[in-house]
């Protein structure tokens, strides 16, 4: 039982890693977006 809860929250962890992960690299490409728009105008 302890080793299968044990594995389970490693899970959780590496997706909400994961998931910030894949946040942090929306926000760099919309501020990206934003300096070109910027040197574009």
């Amino acid at each position: 039982m302890q080793s299968t809860g044990k594995r389970r929250r490693s899970k959780e962890k590496r997706w909400s890693y994961a998931k910030l992960k894949k946040e942090a690299e929306q926000k760099k490409g919309a501020e990206r977006k934003k300096e070109v728009e910027q040197c574009r105008v």
